[in-house]
């Protein structure tokens, strides 16, 4: 199953990787809206999981690290990917319950708006990098999730100038997170929320 996971990312992976190559080509060499661009970000994320982690799972706080790849293909739209390192999970009772390591590959379609805000959504791959559970003060090490989950993405980015920007992303796995043999029986999603801050290179 891990095999047939991985041959689907990769798949996804290469076929997103020509979509941006093939808008590269098409697109006009004159304009400078139109340039191939590359931005790094980092921020934080609030994220939670839903299903069977119960009543009492809360909102935790950790940070992403990433960055932007983007192929305008016009004045008003644009498409870009947003490969990123996140750290995500839930508390229980107040207390770290779980935490995940994802390596999360959004693909988004990107509209420009006025007043240099643009909106972004699309799909996402996950792939799972860590998984950790602290109980008693002790952090260990477990093996509960997917190797490979799907989610969608959608947000906006204000751009505060020709290279800083900022960024709000609202993610939703809608695939079970959790494999059936671990422990799954209800469905186990996450809602993740970002802000992060980015700066592009010229």
């Amino acid at each position: 199953m891990k095999t047939q996971c991985l041959k689907i990312t990769l798949l996804i992976l290469i076929l997103s990787s020509s979509l941006l190559y093939a808008q590269e080509d098409k697109i006009s060499s004159n304009s400078s809206t139109s340039k191939f661009k590359f931005a790094a970000k980092a921020g934080v994320n609030f994220s939670n999981t839903f299903g069977d982690v119960g009543d009492n799972s809360s909102f935790l706080t950790d940070i992403n690290i990433g960055a932007v790849v983007k192929i305008p293909t016009n004045l008003n739209f644009g498409i870009q990917a947003e490969p990123q390192i996140s750290r995500i999970g839930n508390r229980i009772n107040g207390e770290t319950a779980t935490r995940f390591t994802f390596l999360d590959i959004p693909v988004l379609a990107q509209v420009y708006s006025i007043n240099d805000w643009s909106f972004e959504a699309g799909p996402k791959v996950a792939v799972t990098l860590d998984q950790k559970q602290r109980r008693d003060e002790n952090l260990e090490s477990i093996d509960r999730l997917k190797t490979i989950t799907l989610g969608i993405t959608a947000g906006a980015t204000y751009n505060f100038d020709s290279n800083w920007f900022g960024q709000f992303r609202i993610n939703h796995w809608f695939s079970d997170i959790i494999r059936a043999d671990a422990g799954d029986t209800e469905g186990t999603s996450i809602l993740l929320i970002q802000f992060s801050v980015g700066y592009w290179f010229d």
